[in-house]
């Protein structure tokens, strides 16, 4: 089995695991917190509720503290005794007698444990419910046994305060012996001596009340005043609670509270009575309060612990179990793949996996595509041959035709060609693959074109001499007439919607029906033939083999219209020549039943008589033969009428362009000549105009008008200022006559030369001789 590898799938499985393994452990933990909340919550419950109840029965006997102080108040009995204690009598002791009675007929409840005595500090006697005592005796009795010193304890009880209660401590005992409520008595009648009432709460009965909360959970309970002194504690009795802070601690009448004493936390339950203002506390070190919930922890955590251990266990043995079928992959694709998992460095298997799996289908695709391009081509090539006739005698139609997916449904048969005229607007500009861009556009129409034969009918279509061809095959319950007129529809249904949606454009010829397979190559001449007709009746148009019947044998092109054309064209006419050249077509074209042949022929008559006419002109160059090829080889190559009449109206254009701009060179060079032949000749007394133009072989009235377009002056002038020229050269000169020089220039008469010199000069010649010698 392979390695665990860093980023692999069975560490993501075992993460993924895992990772679901957490989930209840985080419920769980969730749990558990809120159940320690929930503990700690009724815990606390408990303790106020016992302290509740501690409360309601402290309050209790607080209240009959109070009745009790009341009614021995308000014995007369007791007022006459406080009055007359000082001196004891008869009637006094009668009184005592009395009163002793009427303190034990006071019930005090057995459940509170409480005791009475009253101190007369005067008299130096006390009185409880059971005798008389002096404060002596009754010390040694009562007080001494409890650590109370006599003199402290007389010194309380005579400090004045009137209607508290305290503990024994106060007054020298020990610590939490027990409650004590204090109260001064005076003579209601008379006022001014005094007695001290003591009710004294049963510290035994009083601690098993305490002990009774503190068992609950190990606490401690305290009872403090209204100013926090300690009346009660449950707890050890040296134990200092000075270190709470029970004004900051306690701001409700109840609650809970956690803070530290001596360095330990502990938890206070409190509540706090509204009659009296004293405070119930419950003392509890904290880990006693949550000890609990810590059990109910120790129990999650070793579940949960627990958990983890066997959760990751089986997520170990479930990823080696799920991982088992994924090695297997693994090992096979490293058998049959080039490069190992271990060699490649991609994420996780997964990713090696897709990657041997798109290699796969990559190489399967091409193999796929390599089988159907070679099932097409043999397609391609069976149906080439059933178009053009090659089958072997004895083919066996019946058993390879099905072999490549041709499966006729009748015996009718005929043939669509499909001639590509522009496809330009279906490619952007930097798609300038030629081949390729063919290739998708036949792809294009063979499948549209098949699929638009196959709603009634099949058909296949194939690529053939630079056209494609489709071989109908029409349904058995059709007519001939209804297959003709569903192929006319096939045929135009194509050419809108191939031109509209993918701005292909062609044009489409038809064969008529023929029945057998033999008769196909038939139907494909007819359509060849049919296509023929597309120069004469134009392109991106449906063409029956029908439409191209009953033709005429020759056309019209007599020698007189082309001895015009090649005129006008050496004549440089180009709008009387283009005017004939459009006639001459148009009457051809409007021939019923004309062939396209015989339209051939006339176009390529007409391109000969234009090259005639530009050699005659002496237009001869290597251009006008390239121009004139490119015409032609368009015609040979099924260019249409409209396409060879533009071609050949621009080829006339640029004839009729050379032919006049030779014109022009011509008559530029003719003044040249004139001009020459002026100034060799001019001593001719026969030069004249009539003589220049037999020489130059030109009408003399033309030659005339051309020399006078040409340079602004009369041919006769410019002759006669020539000879004036050449005389006033000859002038300078001291020995020559005027006669003489006459003669020299061609002027024959001497008044003509002196006349001709005047006019041009403005003086005679002997005028302009004399003023030329002076200047020497």
């Amino acid at each position: 089995m392979p390695k665990w590898r860093s980023k692999g799938v069975r560490l993501q499985w075992l993460y993924s695991y895992l990772l679901v393994l957490l989930i209840p452990v985080v419920a769980v933990m969730g749990i558990y917190s809120k159940t320690r909340q929930l503990i700690e919550s009724e815990i606390s419950r408990a303790n106020s509720a016992l302290l509740a109840q501690l409360q309601q029965e402290f309050d209790a006997n607080i209240d009959y503290c109070f009745s009790l102080t009341e009614m021995i108040t308000l014995n007369s009995k007791l007022s006459s005794l406080i009055r007359n204690q000082e001196t004891i009598g008869v009637q006094e002791r009668l009184g005592i007698s009395q009163l002793l009675t009427d303190l034990r007929a006071y019930s005090l409840p057995r459940s509170t444990g409480a005791s009475l005595y009253i101190y007369f500090p005067k008299g130096e006697f006390v009185l409880n419910e059971k005798a008389y005592y002096t404060a002596d005796i009754f010390h040694q009795s009562y007080l001494e046994p409890a650590g109370v010193g006599i003199d402290r304890w007389k010194g309380f009880l005579q400090s004045g305060l009137r209607g508290f209660f305290t503990s024994q401590e106060s007054y020298g005992g020990g610590p939490d012996k027990g409650i004590m409520y204090v109260h001064y008595l005076t003579d209601q009648f008379r006022g001014g001596s005094t007695a001290v009432l003591v009710i004294q709460l049963d510290q035994e009965r009083l601690l098993s009340s305490l002990q009774h909360i503190q068992s609950y959970n190990q606490g401690e309970v305290l009872i403090l005043d209204e100013q926090d002194r300690i009346l009660a504690s449950s707890g050890n009795p040296g134990r200092n609670y000075s270190g709470i802070p029970f004004e900051s601690a306690f701001r409700q009448e109840s609650g809970v509270a956690k803070l530290k004493l001596d360095g330990e936390d502990i938890v206070l339950s409190y509540t706090q009575s509204a009659k009296t203002n004293w405070k119930y506390i419950y003392v509890l070190p904290a880990n006693i309060y949550s000890e609990k919930a810590e059990y109910a922890g120790k129990i999650t955590y070793f579940a949960i612990i627990a958990a983890l251990i066997v959760g990751l266990l089986l997520a170990l043995m479930m990823t080696r179990r799920h991982y088992h079928p994924l090695a297997r992959l693994i090992k096979s694709a490293n058998s049959h793949h080039k490069r190992e998992l271990a060699e490649v460095s991609l994420s996780n298997e997964f990713d090696y996996l897709e990657e041997v799996l798109d290699q796969v289908w990559e190489s399967n695709t091409a193999m796929n595509e390599a089988l159907e391009k070679q099932k097409t081509t043999l397609r391609s090539h069976l149906l080439v041959r059933i178009l053009k006739g090659r089958l072997e005698q004895g083919f066996p139609a019946d058993a390879v035709l099905p072999e490549h997916g041709i499966k006729p449904l009748s015996d009718q048969y005929a043939v669509l060609l499909i001639y590509l005229e522009d496809y330009s607007g279906f490619f952007l500009s930097h798609e300038q693959d030629e081949e390729k861009n063919r290739r998708l556009v036949q792809l294009i129409i063979a499948n549209i074109v098949e699929e638009l034969t196959e709603k009634e009918h099949q058909g296949w279509v194939t690529e053939i001499d630079n056209m494609m061809a489709c071989l109908l095959n029409f349904s058995g319950s059709s007519s001939p007439e209804a297959a003709m007129e569903d192929m006319r529809t096939i045929a135009e249904e194509a050419l809108r919607f191939i031109g509209d949606r993918f701005h292909i454009h062609f044009t489409v010829s038809a064969s008529d029906i023929h029945r057998s397979l033999a008769n196909v190559p038939q139907a494909y001449h007819e359509a060849l033939h049919a296509m023929q007709y597309r120069m004469i009746m134009g392109t991106r148009i449906f063409i029956g083999y029908g439409q191209t019947q009953h033709e005429h044998s020759s056309y019209s092109y007599p020698l007189d219209q082309e001895q015009q054309l090649s005129n006008l064209i050496q004549a440089g006419e180009a709008g009387s020549a283009r005017e004939m050249l459009e006639r001459i077509i148009a009457e051809n074209l409007s021939r019923p039943g004309i062939s396209a042949d015989m339209i051939r022929c006339l176009l390529f008559d007409i391109s000969s008589t234009m090259m005639k006419a530009a050699m005659e002109s002496g237009l001869e160059n290597d251009g006008l033969f390239a121009d004139n090829l490119h015409i032609l080889k368009a015609l040979v190559n099924g260019a249409t009428v409209m396409e060879t009449r533009q071609r050949l109206s621009e080829f006339l254009d640029q004839l009729c362009k050379l032919a006049e701009e030779r014109k022009k060179k011509g008559k530029h060079r003719l003044k040249e000549n004139v001009i020459a032949y002026i100034a060799d000749n001019y001593q001719e007394q026969h030069l004249s105009v009539n003589s220049i133009s037999e020489h130059f072989g030109v009408h003399p009235s033309y030659l005339s008008r051309y020399f006078k377009e040409q340079t602004g002056d009369m041919l006769s002038e410019y002759i006669s200022r020539c000879r004036i020229e050449q005389s006033k050269l000859l002038l300078l000169q001291d020995d020559m006559l005027i006669k003489e020089i006459s003669d020299r220039v061609g002027i024959f008469s001497v008044t003509t030369f002196v006349r001709l010199f005047k006019k041009y000069e403005g003086v005679t010649p002997s005028t302009y001789k004399e003023n030329r010698r002076s200047l020497r």
